[in-house]
């Protein structure tokens, strides 16, 4: 996951740092594990009891880079991630939806010669921004070649027509694989070669099924020919279609796969690890037909980074794990809740 606990530089970009403040590594570890400060993320959150918060952040920051990028999970989690192969349409446009009415803080040009940036906040008000840029220069609808400085927002509609082509996406996959997407890499990359999203994404492949780029390119592209270029140029290329497409693609002006990455990452995931289980048992009479009984009960479990086994530490390496317990049985799960339900909360 996309963790943003490092140490923060402030100053200007020029300068090295963008942060108000000037933060080791340490501090900001602490912040987050004492929950006086939370990380840039704020989903973010120690997953249980640590012992003082200072000393887990000393031992924390004190890694190597590797070393804390395959510890930091057992330290951190992320509250409500999504699971990207999700096929509920409206999963889907919650989250893609989640930033709708949000103030955009960017800039505005002022005059025309000797021209000058000031502080402009750019309402959107029932609409969804995806700001690709620390500060924009316009807004999601600016007036001529201001479009090239601006952001997209999209509408409730947009939003619905997106939703709906990516779950249909994600079940093409699933039915060709008989499986979902592993890794955010596979759910993120094109597949060379493949029948199915090859010379896209999955993400942009339903972009490119929708209507939402519709106007940006009928104002501002020319469709691009894989045929018009030579030969020369598509020397070893498995896909040569890749090379088709619009000329605007990647405009300002225009939706990608990237803008929807950008709001998805901090929460992003190819797995849940919280899990709702139901149970139904019934007892019969000494004729073991006649049911006497009937209980249901529904129980929360919430998986962890512990293995069963404490022998191992919870960053060890599948391969060399040392308990067999472990080997069979994996990470321990926790019981969050239990319930007993009646049957018409069935």
């Amino acid at each position: 996951y996309f963790s943003t606990l490092t140490s923060y530089i402030a100053g200007t970009a020029n300068a090295g740092g963008v942060m108000p403040e000037t933060l080791p590594l340490k501090s900001v570890l602490t912040g987050v594990f004492d929950g006086t400060k939370p990380a840039l993320n704020n989903r973010l959150s120690p997953i249980s009891a640590q012992g003082d918060p200072a000393e887990t952040a000393a031992k924390v920051a004190a890694l190597t880079d590797l070393s804390r990028s395959r510890q930091l999970a057992k330290y951190i989690g992320v509250q409500g991630p999504f699971n990207v192969n999700s096929t509920s349409i409206d999963a889907w446009q919650a989250v893609l939806s989640s930033l709708r009415d949000r103030e955009v803080n960017g800039l505005e040009i002022q005059g025309m010669t000797g021209a000058t940036l000031a502080k402009k906040v750019y309402p959107n008000p029932a609409l969804t921004p995806f700001v690709r840029t620390g500060k924009p220069l316009a807004g999601s609808t600016p007036p001529g070649a201001l479009r090239w400085a601006g952001y997209r927002a999209l509408t409730d509609r947009q939003i619905k027509e997106l939703a709906v082509l990516i779950v249909a996406e994600i079940v093409a996959r699933g039915v060709k694989d008989s499986a979902p997407s592993l890794t955010m890499g596979e759910f993120v990359n094109r597949r060379p070669g493949s029948t199915l999203q090859s010379l896209a994404g999955l993400l942009q492949t339903a972009i490119d099924k929708s209507t939402v780029n519709a106007e940006a390119i009928a104002n501002d592209s020319k469709s691009l020919s894989a045929a018009a270029i030579a030969v020369r140029r598509k020397t070893g290329t498995k896909t040569p279609e890749v090379m088709e497409g619009q000329s605007v693609e990647g405009a300002p002006s225009m939706l990608t796969q990237g803008d929807l990455m950008a709001a998805l990452a901090p929460i992003a995931t190819v797995r849940g690890d919280t899990f709702k289980i139901r149970c139904y048992g019934e007892a019969t009479a000494a004729d073991g037909v006649t049911v006497t009984a009937r209980a249901w009960c529904e129980a929360v479990v919430q998986r962890v980074p512990q293995f069963v086994d404490p022998l191992d530490d919870p960053e060890v390496a599948w391969t060399s794990l040392q308990s067999n317990t472990n080997k069979i049985f994996g990470r321990r799960f926790n019981l969050v809740s239990f319930r007993w339900l009646n049957q018409e909360e069935i």
